[in-house]
Formats: C-alpha cells, structure tokens, sequence
C-alpha cells in the first residue's frame, strides 16, 4: 500500500508540472474579468450548458494571465454584489472583459441579463430584478486600453407569455437588441446579432463559446479577426442558423487578449499546448469504462504524466471483461421494442461499429455491427440484438473525444470537426460546416487520439484516418494517388483537436 501510494503522488506530482508549464508568463498590463454563468433558473427554462460555458471561459482568462471572478447560479443580490467587487478590480486596468452566458432579454430597446431568481411578473420589474447592459458598460468606464463584453445570451424571452404589460406601448423583441458602445475602444460581442436567437448547442458548450475558445486567446491574433472567425466557426457549426455579431470599434493598431509569441518562446509554446491536451484528454476518460480509451491514451501519450495510471485503469478493465457475467435469464430475451432496437444501434454507432439507419427494420448491417462488437468483446459471434447485448453496451459507455471529415464528390465541398462528446455530434457539426448533409455524404470520424486527413486533387480525392498524424496523410496521399496525380492534403485534424490544418490558411 505504501509503494501504491508514493507511486500515485508521483503521477500527481507529474500533472501537476505540466499544469505549471502551461502556466503564462506575468503580463506587464493589468488584466480582469468577470465570468457568469447562470443555467439553474427558478421561473425560466432551466438552460443545460452555461455553467459549462462560463467554467471554460474562466479558464481560458485566467491561462491568459487575467485575474477572473468567475460565478454561476447568481441572483439579483449577488450579481449587484459581484458588480461592485468587479467595479473596483476595473479601477486602473488596461484591459477588462465581462462574459456572461444565460437568459437576456430586450425591452424597449434596451438589454437586459437575468439572474436565476427573476420572476418578472410584470414589465416594470425590470429594473428591481435584472441588471442592464447600460450598467455593464458603464461598470467598464474606467479600464485605459480595451473593455470587451461577450453575451451568449441571445435567447427567447422566457417571460414574453408570462409578463404583464403596464405600459401598453412598451415593446418586447426576439433576442437582444442592437446596442452602440458610446465609448472608444469597446466591443461588444453577442452570440447571434440583433433580434436573433442563439443555440444552446447539443455538446458540453453552446456553438458561440466552442468558437470562443477556439480562437479568442490565440497569442497576437487580433480580436477582430479573431472574431471574424468565430463567426464563421458559428456559422458552419449551426448551418448558417446562427451569426454571432459585434458592436463597437478599435483603433488602427493590433489589439489581441494575447501578446504574440517570441521566437524563443516557440518550442516552450508547443510543449505546454501538448501538455494541455494531454490534461484534456485524460480528463475526459479517467472515470470511464471503455479501454479502448486508455489503450488511445497510452498510444499517443507511453511516457506521459498518467500513463501508469492509465495502465493500471487498462488492467483492470480487461480483468473485469474476462470475468464470465452471472447468468440471467432476463439476458436472453430478444428485444422487439423499437425504442431500445435503436438504442442498440445508436450505441454500436458510439462505439465505431457501423449498423445502418437508427430507424425502421433490423437490418443485415445491425446484425453484422452486432457481431463484430461481440467478437471483439470475446462473446459468441450471434448477431442477436438481446437485453444482454444492451446491457453490455451500457455497462461499457461510448468512446471520445470524437473528430469527423465529411466529402461531397459532386457538391465538391467538405467539413470537419473535433473534440466533440459524441460521433453523432462530430458528423452533425462537419456536415453543417457543408451547409447540408446532402452536400458531403461521405463520413469519416475517428475518436480518441487518432487523426483523419482529407487529401485532394482535380481528379482524386481520399479520405483516411489513422493513429497517427503522419500514417493518415500517408495513407490518405497514397490512396489519392491511386487515382489521380497532384494530391495535396486539403485538411487534417485529429480527434482530440491536435494537428487541425486547413491549407490556405
């Protein structure tokens, strides 16, 4: 027990440098933010993702060297408290940023953010049990260089059938309204512009804060272009459903959240972004039950900070598989409710395997997706779609992260996507960067650390995907050569988001 121990502080020890490479660097300016993130409303939809949102947000601030207050779940008393906490940390900063992800909504022109414990019974309640964006602003009046306000909050009103009116001429509109920053040197950025509504997305965060996080903090990356592509990050994630906007101007001079990085600090960089999805990675997998996750771990990352305990997850799991499960009669049972048919399906699909539609009949390919799983698992080959079967699909869970490249031969055009929860979402989000699944039916997805490559030329084209990034343009440049001459790799991107490339940009 005592060898188990000090081994186990010597794997946390490890994460615990790499947490500290990826550290930055002490900025001369002096830089805030204010992170809210409210999703458990009492009198209002209940929204899934934006104590999500704001945790990633907070997290990327303070990796940027900002000092964060960071709050989710707050009511009316403690989002005036918090203003005045945040009011004082603005005094004297070079650059402030207020980011809140929740309920908003516009009266009369104006905008207004929604603690979780508003009821807004009647119109004239605005004032006692929100807070307004004029107040945002004015809280932001004192920073010297940049105030930046981001709201994924471009939401219905969930109070418009509720609400009374006290004035009859007082107007309600979709979303937020467009709103003119009276101050220089502000931006104000809203998930979707002005009387649009945002998604909350079917992932971990909402498609405004994925494409945040993407491209927000890249080091000496302008905001305005960086904004530029969160756009059309949006864009292709909703199908065009959704286009983020941004109010207000800078000046002429680069201003970017990051400084842009020295020569010599190049290698250092690459080391902590390495390191950093290492700590990703393994996060998203330690409590899960599928060692197909681990055995992913340990191929990219054989020497890396958790690869002991990963070898030792791995061990056990496969223990615990060769362990014959107790007889049950219930087990044997043939499933012919077509819900849970489609459960089967969905989870095979999860898994890699390939069963066809979801919907409608059994199909050969269901039964062949059966089989492979079940041979795979050490199980007798049956093909037999049973309660055990589901059972064990259960027990076993799903594979991530989840990347995916899609191809349309006729439409000619493509999409990708990565660090998605779930294969389905991974191919939803590519296609939509297609602007319709119709246009690129050809999938490809891949999950863990393995990587995909998309390679083309005027007569060719080839898809693959590899366990590592250099087997897939390989292969991918191999068999597009087949076919044609000139390939070229178009794009790669593994699962977990390392060695995305677009070519041309």
């Amino acid at each position: 027990m005592r060898a188990r121990g000090f081994f186990l502080a010597e794997i946390f020890a490890a994460a615990l440098a790499l947490l500290a490479a990826s550290s930055p660097p002490a900025l001369a300016d002096k830089r805030v933010a204010l992170i809210i993130g409210n999703s458990a409303y009492k009198e209002a939809a209940r929204l899934p993702n934006p104590v999500n949102d704001a945790a990633a947000i907070a997290e990327l601030f303070r990796t940027a060297g900002f000092n964060v207050i960071s709050k989710h779940d707050v009511g009316i008393n403690d989002l005036r408290r918090t203003l005045r906490e945040f009011t004082d940390l603005t005094q004297n900063a070079d650059i402030a940023v207020v980011y809140f992800a929740g309920h908003g909504i516009e009266i009369d022109g104006s905008n207004y953010l929604i603690p979780v414990d508003a009821v807004l019974e009647r119109d004239s309640d605005i004032d006692d049990e929100t807070v307004s964006l004029d107040r945002i602003i004015r809280v932001l009046e004192p920073v010297k260089r940049l105030r930046l306000i981001i709201l994924d909050a471009c939401r219905d009103n969930p109070f418009s059938r509720t609400m009374r009116r006290t004035i009859a001429s007082r107007s309600m509109g979709r979303g937020l309204a467009k709103v003119e920053p009276t101050t220089s040197d502000t931006l104000i950025a809203f998930a979707a512009k002005a009387g649009s509504t945002a998604s909350d997305g079917d992932g971990a965060n909402s498609p405004f804060t994925t494409a945040l996080l993407a491209h927000l903090a890249e080091p000496g990356l302008d905001l305005r272009i960086a904004f530029g592509r969160i756009r059309d990050d949006v864009l292709a994630r909703t199908g065009s459903r959704q286009e983020p906007f941004v109010y207000g101007s800078l000046g002429g001079s680069v201003v970017a959240l990051v400084p842009a990085k020295s020569d010599s600090n190049v290698a250092m960089s690459t080391t902590n972004e390495q390191a950093n999805l290492e700590i990703t990675f393994w996060n998203s997998i330690k409590g899960e039950k599928n060692p197909r996750l681990f055995e992913a771990y340990l191929h990219r990352y054989p020497n890396g900070a958790f690869a002991d305990l990963a070898k030792i997850t791995l061990d056990g799991l496969k223990t615990a598989a060769l362990t014959p499960a107790p007889d049950r009669t219930e087990d044997k049972a043939a499933i012919s409710d077509p819900g849970l048919l489609k459960e089967v399906r969905e989870r095979l699909y999860e898994l890699n395997f390939d069963p066809g539609p979801f919907e409608g009949p059994y199909t050969e390919e269901a039964r062949e997706a059966i089989r492979e799983f079940e041979q795979q698992s050490n199980l007798p080959p049956t093909g037999s779609a049973t309660m055990g079967l589901l059972r064990k699909l259960r027990d076993i869970g799903g594979l991530k992260p989840w990347g995916a490249i899609v191809y349309g031969k006729d439409s000619e055009k493509w999409g990708m996507a990565w660090a998605e929860s779930t294969r389905q979402a991974a191919v939803a989000h590519a296609r939509a960067s297609c602007g319709d699944a119709k246009n690129c039916p050809v999938e490809i997805s891949f999950f863990g650390t393995e990587c995909g490559v998309f390679a083309h030329s005027p007569s060719s084209w080839a898809i693959t995907a590899r366990d590592d990034i250099r087997k897939a343009k390989d292969a991918a440049l191999a068999d597009c050569g087949k076919r044609g001459k000139s390939c070229q790799v178009v794009a790669t991107v593994c699962a977990d988001g390392a060695e995305r490339f677009i070519a041309g940009k």
